[in-house]
C-alpha cells in the first residue's frame, strides 16, 4: 500500500500557513522563552548563597531540571499538535481552552514520550532494525492521543494499527528529515540521543551503550540563537507528524477539506 508523501508535505505546508501566528506564539512564548528562563535562572543561582546550596546537590537538581524541561517540551508538543489538528478540522482556536488542554495532556505525553523512547532504545540495543521499526510503527502516537483521547495504551495500539502497511513511506519521510537536520545542525540529533543515553545509563548502568560525540560546542550567543532555530525545527516536525497522522487516518490528498476531520474535536 503506497503512502502519499506529496500529500503529507502539502498538508504540512497548509497547516503551517493557516496556523502561522498561533504556532509562532506558542513556540516562542510557551517553549523557547521558558526554556531560556530555566537555563539562565539556574545559571544565576550560582551567584547567590541559597542558590549555591541548591546546586550543591547536582543529582537532585539535575532530575528536577530534567523534569521541568520535559514538562515544557510536552506542553509544547500538546499545544502544537492540537493547533494543527484544529486547523485541519476547521475549528476555532480559543487560547484559554488550548492552554488548559495542553496542561492536561502534558503529563500523559511525558509518559508517552518516555515509553516510546524506551521501546525504541530497547529495539536499538537488540539490533538497529527493531529500533527503527518500533519508532516508525509508533511514530504517530502523540497526535493519536491528542486527537482521539483514548488513553496511553490504546493510543499506542491505535498508532501501530494506523501505520500498518505504510511504514516504509513514513520511514522515508523521517530518514530524510533526520539526515537534513543532522547535516545542518548536528546537535539536533546528538543532544537528544545523548540525553536519552544518559538517562538509560542512570536507570541501567550495565547497558552496553556506545559513547557518542557531544556535538559542536558554541559560545553563549550562538547557543541561544541555535536554541531558537532548533525550537522552530521541533515545531515543524510536530506539525509534520500531525499531517502524517491525518493522512493515515483519512486517506485523502486534501485533508484540510475532508469533512470527517471536522469531527475530530466534537
Amino acid at each position: 500500500m503506497t503512502f502519499p508523501i506529496r500529500a503529507v508535505f502539502g498538508l504540512t505546508g497548509k497547516l503551517l500557513r493557516k496556523g502561522a501566528v498561533p504556532l509562532a506564539l506558542v513556540t516562542v512564548l510557551l517553549c523557547y522563552l521558558p526554556q531560556q528562563a530555566l537555563h539562565y535562572g539556574i545559571a544565576s543561582l550560582a551567584y547567590t548563597e541559597v542558590g549555591r546550596i541548591i546546586l550543591s546537590a547536582p543529582v537532585i537538581t539535575g532530575w528536577v531540571l530534567l523534569a521541568v524541561n520535559q514538562f515544557i517540551l510536552a506542553f509544547h508538543l500538546a499545544a502544537i499538535s492540537e493547533i494543527a489538528l484544529r486547523i485541519a478540522a476547521g475549528k476555532s482556536l480559543r487560547p484559554s481552552k488550548l492552554l488548559i488542554n495542553a496542561l492536561v495532556n502534558a503529563i500523559p505525553l511525558m509518559v508517552t514520550q518516555f515509553a516510546l523512547q524506551t521501546a525504541t532504545l530497547v529495539g536499538v540495543l537488540l539490533l538497529v532494525i527493531p529500533g527503527v521499526f518500533v519508532g516508525v510503527a509508533l511514530s504517530v502516537v502523540v497526535p493519536t492521543y491528542v486527537c482521539e483521547g483514548k488513553g496511553i495504551i490504546e493510543s499506542f495500539r491505535r498508532a501501530f494499527q494506523l501505520t500498518k502497511g505504510r511504514r516504509w513511506g513514513i520511514f522515508g519521510i523521517w530518514l530524510s528529515i533526520r539526515i537534513i537536520s543532522f547535516v545542518a545542525f548536528p546537535n539536533t540529533i546528538l543532544s537528544p540521543v545523548n540525553a536519552v543515553f544518559a538517562l538509560a545509563r542512570r536507570l541501567a548502568p550495565t547497558l552496553p551503550l556506545p559513547d557518542l560525540p557531544l556535538g559542536i560546542q558554541y559560545g553563549p550567543a550562538t547557543t541561544t540563537a541555535l536554541g531558537f532555530i532548533i525550537t522552530l525545527i521541533t515545531t515543524l516536525t510536530i506539525v509534520l507528524n500531525t499531517a502524517v497522522y491525518l493522512t493515515l487516518r483519512f486517506h485523502s490528498p486534501d485533508q484540510g477539506n475532508n469533512t470527517r476531520v471536522a469531527d475530530v474535536f466534537e
